[in-house]
């Protein structure tokens, strides 16, 4: 199974590579402001994705560890 997540990082980081690929193109002066807007919309995209994995991976490691047993009760 494909993970969701790391589909749409590589899909930003695609934009972006196609978007910087046009840069170096001869385009007008309204096509250029445009491609970087572009670029800066994808760059905080993948920086919202990045932090809410590392976000998620923090909390991963604060989690019990499932080797501790719930608590028994015996009778008494």
């Amino acid at each position: 199974m494909i993970d969701f997540r790391a589909a749409q990082v590589r899909g930003h980081r695609r934009n972006i590579e196609c978007y910087c690929r046009l840069l170096a193109t001869e385009l007008t002066d309204l096509e250029r402001p445009y491609l970087h807007k572009r670029i800066a919309e994808e760059h905080a995209q993948l920086e919202r994705l990045e932090k809410r994995q590392a976000g998620r991976d923090v909390l991963a490691d604060l989690s019990v560890p499932s080797r501790y047993p719930a608590i028994i009760r015996y009778n008494t």
